[in-house]
């Protein structure tokens, strides 16, 4: 898909003319013989159909290509998602402390929308560029709380709490298993999302990352793409 660039193109896209004499028409090639004129395909027109579905393709992350044709159905059909895990333990402390999950290693990120730790402002979130509806979900897989005592965990937007994504209380000795998701706007530029969990134990609980050398994508924090607003 490309803009139109021939030498007799527009630099600026032009402003649309007020509303025409027959709003929601359509197309004919007109009749010469009973006087029906043929409709005029105007700027207004072929701009709009134009501009409709370079939205379309740029929306998706993907930059207009003379040579491609086949943006739109790519598109159309692209998965929107994005999955990162710990591929290391993390401790949970004790008392009900909000701690930020350290999610390590990307699995995927169609948009690319993952920003890890280091030197990274906001570490450990996905900070959507898109605006629009996201499905957040995530599961942490834990050992080593009290019994009785309960763990949750909790989608944070922007450094505060959003929205409790489910809670669970420990059993004797037994490992925990937390998991939920919840649907959150995101505005396309400074929003972001992290996972956050809280153990109420007086004794420090440890996601379980590794399972005989091998990661364990249990433990993970997940975005979908569902829509853009509609104002």
């Amino acid at each position: 898909m490309y803009r139109v660039d021939n030498a007799t193109a527009a630099t600026i896209l032009p402003t649309p003319a007020a509303v025409g004499p027959k709003p929601n028409g359509f197309f004919t090639k007109g009749n010469p013989s009973t006087g029906v004129p043929a409709t005029i395909v105007d700027d207004d027109w072929a701009n709009a159909v134009q501009e409709e579905l370079c939205y379309i393709i740029t929306q998706a992350g993907l930059a207009l290509n003379k040579g491609d044709r086949t943006q739109l159905n790519q598109s159309v059909f692209k998965a929107q998602v994005g999955r990162a895990y710990l591929a290391a333990t993390q401790v949970i402390p004790v008392n009900n402390v909000a701690t930020l999950i350290q999610f390590d290693t990307v699995l995927f990120d169609t948009l690319m929308y993952w920003k890890n730790g280091g030197v990274v402002a906001n570490p450990f979130a996905f900070k959507p560029t898109k605006a629009g509806y996201y499905r957040f979900s995530s599961c942490i897989f834990s050992a080593g709380g009290e019994n009785g005592k309960a763990f949750f965990i909790t989608l944070f937007k922007n450094g505060n709490s959003y929205a409790r994504l489910n809670e669970e209380q420990w059993a004797s000795g037994g490992n925990l298993t937390v998991s939920g998701s919840c649907i959150a706007y995101a505005n396309g530029t400074t929003d972001y999302f992290q996972i956050y969990a809280n153990n109420s134990s007086t004794t420090t609980a440890t996601t379980i990352g590794v399972s005989g050398g091998v990661p364990d994508l249990t433990n993970a924090f997940e975005y979908e793409f569902l829509g853009l607003e509609i104002v």
